[in-house]
């Protein structure tokens, strides 16, 4: 019994010959696009129809929002005072003699 996927006929994105492997991407460069979404119109009595403004973007309402609170700065920048903390917590891990055991 395989209990993996079996696999398909034909590719699906063009290849330039057949004995490519499946899941090989092609070698030449494919566009990949992105439009935004705008939600449709809504409609008031009578057919009018109402846009809403655009809101003004904020970071606070963004996805990026969560880093104030989980990111090592507390912040959304990573600041030269986080940066220099790690690197002193990683050089002195490597000072360690375990350490200095698995490089040499």
């Amino acid at each position: 019994v395989h209990l993996g996927a079996p696999l398909p006929d034909h590719h699906t994105l063009k290849v330039d010959h057949n004995d490519v492997w499946y899941g090989t991407l092609p070698t030449e460069s494919f566009p990949l696009v992105a439009i935004p979404f705008r939600p449709p119109p809504r409609e008031l009595n009578q057919g009018e129809i109402v846009i809403d403004p655009p809101k003004p973007w904020s970071i606070d309402d963004s996805i990026f929002a969560p880093r104030k609170k989980t990111s090592d700065a507390r912040a959304y920048v990573t600041t030269d005072r986080v940066l220099q903390r790690g690197f002193a917590l990683d050089w002195e891990r490597c000072k360690s003699a375990r350490f200095q055991k698995l490089i040499t």
